[in-house]
């Protein structure tokens, strides 16, 4: 088995970001139990929509060579089908455990675009999708450290969704932009169909960011029943009463 520098790079992000999101789902009062599932959930759900969004636009690569579509090591990953995938996961797991879905948003959205800056540095190395790559791995830096940012200095809260629109409305503008500078792998009407899946993540973000305020939830440590999280997501009204714990919003 061949392993290239993209597959070290990515098997070592994927480590790195692991590790990273058990200690965000610290900071937001979730169980460990909780916190682990999620991010193999996550990491393994992930890698598989990243894999099969990058066979499904690139499905000439492997005409004559079918069985390397398996070899996601060698490279050839797609950020949109790690997306999709993990907001998917995100919705199941807020449904079944009743929690609002903004919260597990807000949690994940910064290391994404994290992990995802640092993860052009691979096509980089391996002379890939230059200039492409170097803006996109700066346009990921700049979104991630403005939302680590915001969530440190508390312009954004925990489970507003605010940091989960912010990272889709920056993210899939600016990716709409960037596919202009290299050619369409799998064209469509009007625009390549990254760009469209781009404008979709851009509208997404927008209407989570338009509607923060209706789903948003606070935290009050005198409702806490659980000795393992003290993290119990209240949705208020615009009276400023709470109602109870709701779990898609």
């Amino acid at each position: 088995m061949i392993i290239t520098k993209y597959g070290l790079i990515l098997f070592g992000l994927s480590i790195v970001s692991f590790f990273l999101f058990l200690r965000r789902g610290q900071k937001a009062h979730l169980t460990d139990k909780e916190i682990e599932t999620l991010a193999l959930l996550y990491l393994g759900g992930g890698l598989v929509g990243a894999r099969l969004y990058h066979l499904l636009t690139q499905s000439y690569l492997y005409r004559h060579q079918p069985q390397a579509g398996f070899f996601f090591w060698r490279g050839g990953m797609g950020i949109f089908g790690f997306l999709g995938s993990a907001f998917l996961i995100t919705l199941l797991v807020a449904w079944q455990r009743k929690k609002p879905v903004r919260l597990y948003l807000d949690l994940l959205a910064p290391l994404l675009l994290l992990a995802q800056g640092l993860g052009r540095g691979a096509n980089i190395i391996n002379r890939e999708l230059l200039p492409f790559a170097y803006w996109e791995m700066a346009l990921d830096l700049t979104l991630a450290a403005f939302l680590f940012y915001a969530e440190k200095k508390k312009i954004f809260s925990w489970g507003e969704g605010r940091l989960f629109a912010s990272a889709a409305i920056g993210y899939g503008g600016g990716r709409f932009f960037l596919e202009t500078l290299r050619s369409p792998r799998l064209k469509l009407p009007g625009f390549s169909f990254t760009q469209w899946v781009s404008l979709a993540w851009f509208l997404l973000g927008c209407y989570f960011f338009a509607t923060w305020k209706k789903a948003f939830f606070v935290y009050n440590k005198k409702d806490n029943g659980n000795a393992n999280s003290d993290f119990n997501p209240r949705h208020s009204c615009p009276d400023g009463k709470k109602s109870a714990p709701q779990g898609l919003d």
